[in-house]
């Protein structure tokens, strides 16, 4: 199978377009907005981002929001379309440079490196923003905390590399609670003289990081332990058709234990006591198999021996390895949607609005405004809004 290299496409769409937006809708914003494809009546005239939007009377429409074929635009002083940052009636918006479309959802600037959230009226969004129960937190100018520690609130947090509180998780071998706040209860064991270095405990955390929450807590209320062995290289080392191939890993199912001598392999760790939970019926164990041999091929993907093509509990946790990946997940689904969707029912995991990867926001080569129900219907930003029949303005028809 030809490998993707996903780092490199993002580079090249990151070069083509800095900022990148991502839409999101619910079902009943959707029906709102089926029901509101609404605007002021008139002709776009000249060249994309050139055009302005000359209105039955002659004149152009100026300093007011236009909704068009499912997108809203907001037409400046000049009438031409808004691009970029705007701070309309003392609030910020993105539009895009290459359309002018209002964004929502998730935006991306490459350049720095920065990410912000709008709201589904196109708002900028500042302080806490909540997604089913993942946590972030985006400053007085809307950029997303993350990696790190944050003072927020008189609280001292954890906020991890995709912006996520770290909250029903471990940072290095202590574990945060639900609240993002310690709670020493479920640390983990250390076995061995050596304390761990500050190296390592960064690797546990980016190796625990993007395991699902609710197998985390399910793993914590069945009387699982981790338990990091500073001293030992090794758990074992056979010989396969790689050559000798270290296991730096046990998940021993008897004593409920995750056993591990490197943070490295936590991920692949977990995936295996995932595997032993889950009641996968027959079908759904040849899908994820699937899943497993094109996730392997890809471009950062990891695969087994031939020792271990058997071993159900094994390859399945190299394929949740690489699933909380985010950037090899998106390649997955990209690829493979309906077997991704199998391993979703498995894992019970929901995606729908989680900071996106990178390499999420430029797969379509374009930004995508998204379809919020949008400010124009809103009076204190459209006067016009005022002087409503059936709360939508008098003076717009249906297109």
């Amino acid at each position: 199978m030809r490998k993707i290299a996903a780092a490199g496409m993002a580079c090249l769409m990151a070069a083509a377009f800095p900022y990148c937006a991502l839409g999101a809708q619910t079902g009943e914003q959707a029906k709102q907005q089926e029901n509101s494809e609404y605007s002021i009546p008139g002709t776009w005239t000249g060249d994309s981002m050139d055009s302005r939007y000359l209105l039955e009377d002659g004149t152009f429409l100026e300093k007011n929001w236009l909704f068009q074929n499912g997108r809203w635009y907001y037409l400046d002083e000049n009438g031409y379309p808004a691009a970029g940052w705007n701070k309309i009636k003392g609030k910020w918006y993105y539009f895009s440079e290459d359309t002018g479309r209002m964004a929502v959802g998730w935006a991306y600037n490459h350049e720095e490196d920065e990410w912000y959230y709008l709201n589904e009226d196109g708002t900028r969004k500042t302080g806490w923003l909540q997604s089913g129960e993942i946590w972030y937190w985006l400053n007085s100018d809307g950029v997303l905390y993350d990696d790190g520690w944050r003072m927020v609130d008189g609280h001292k947090y954890y906020f991890h590399s995709n912006g996520q509180l770290a909250a029903g998780q471990y940072i290095g071998t202590a574990y945060y609670g639900a609240d993002g706040l310690r709670n020493p209860a479920f640390d983990m064991n250390i076995q061995g003289k050596r304390k761990p270095s500050d190296e390592e405990k960064e690797a546990i955390t980016r190796a625990l990081e993007n395991i699902p929450r609710q197998w985390m807590d399910r793993f914590l209320a069945d009387g699982w332990e981790f338990m990091y062995y500073t001293d030992r290289k090794y758990m074992e080392a056979p010989m396969t058709d790689r050559g000798v191939y270290y296991v730096h890993h046990k998940t021993d199912q008897k004593y409920k234990k995750i056993k591990f001598t490197e943070p490295e392999s936590l991920t692949r760790a977990f995936g295996e006591y995932v595997a032993a939970a889950l009641e996968a019926d027959p079908e759904q164990k040849k899908k994820a198999e699937e899943l497993y041999f094109i996730s392997e091929e890809l471009s950062s993907g990891s695969g087994l021996p031939d020792l271990y093509a058997d071993d159900y509990e094994v390859w399945f946790g190299v394929l949740f390895e690489n699933y909380c990946d985010s950037d090899i997940r998106s390649e997955m689904q990209m690829l493979v949607p309906e077997l991704c969707s199998v391993l979703n029912e498995m894992l019970g995991a929901d995606f729908e609005g989680l900071r996106p990867s990178a390499w999420e926001m430029t797969a379509d080569g374009e930004i995508d405004a998204g379809k919020a129900f949008g400010p124009a219907l809103d009076p204190e930003l459209n006067p016009p809004v005022r002087e409503t029949v059936q709360g939508f303005p008098a003076n717009m028809k249906k297109i």
